[in-house]
């Protein structure tokens, strides 16, 4: 195979590092919450979440002289031994970045291995992996009350957008909702109250679970909306005399 693996800024796939299997693939580990049923039999499905992915990288180490394949060790696990690295790999014409850190590295020792040796690299990673670019559907100029329409997110998990909202002109602004309604109905909304003033910028953070005007932590009422790599319809209400809001929904499409 020749799929580009980077962590750390570390290539693995090179004319030294010649990386042939990537095991990716597979889903992250998932923790199911059970709820046996009183005096029957069966269980109830009371939480499923992600915990981790398991990534694992084998190959051969291949050098000139005994001299530069010890050079090569040293550097690879100098660059391999931060924590909470990006792990990026080039597949089908993009790239997957992982948040991993180094669990293991195997290299058998073997006595004919003089300028080369095969290694097994294994990274624990967070769950999700993430395109390293945004996606970002934008609504401007926005002066009605109520506001809807949708996003087709792409991805193969619940992607966690960024919401920003730019007061452009307002009278009596006093709040803005953003509700989302994900394909199998699901619905959650979060908003903000307060005497917004043409100029401000608020953004709402769904990853980070955090909201902001400017660089200012704010109040919010209600939850972080949940977004599903599918159709999302998006109502926008704004509780004022007269305003002018442009809405920017970005996202970082999210794969298991």
């Amino acid at each position: 195979m020749a799929y580009n693996v980077t962590f750390n800024s570390y290539l693995l796939q090179d004319t030294n590092w010649k990386t042939k299997i990537i095991h990716y693939k597979n889903l992250p580990e998932r923790t199911i919450d059970l709820e046996n049923i009183a005096r029957s039999d069966g269980f109830k499905i009371v939480n499923i979440y992600h915990t981790q992915k398991t990534i694992e990288i084998e190959g051969m180490l291949v050098c000139s002289t005994n001299a530069a394949l010890r050079t090569k060790i040293d550097e690879m696990k100098k660059f391999l031994k931060p924590k909470s690295k990006n792990l990026d790999i080039a597949y089908g014409g993009s790239t997957i970045r992982y948040v991993a850190t180094v669990r293991e590295i195997e290299m058998p020792d073997d006595f004919y291995h003089i300028s080369s040796c095969p290694y097994r690299i294994t990274f624990v990673c967070q769950p999700f992996g993430k395109a390293t670019a945004s996606v970002s559907s934008s609504y401007n100029n926005v002066t009605a009350s109520t506001y809807t329409n949708s996003i087709v997110m792409t991805g193969s998990a619940n992607p966690s957008p960024t919401l920003q909202f730019t007061v452009d002109s307002e009278t009596t602004l006093t709040k803005i909702q953003f509700q989302n309604q994900t394909a199998d109905g699901t619905t959650n909304s979060i908003s903000v109250s307060q005497s917004f003033n043409a100029g401000n910028v608020l953004i709402i953070d769904c990853d980070a679970k955090t909201v902001k005007i400017g660089s200012t932590n704010s109040d919010f009422s209600g939850v972080f909306p949940e977004f599903q790599p599918s159709t999302n319809s998006i109502t926008l209400t704004f509780t004022s005399t007269a305003h002018q809001v442009d809405t920017l929904v970005s996202y970082y499409p999210t794969y298991l």
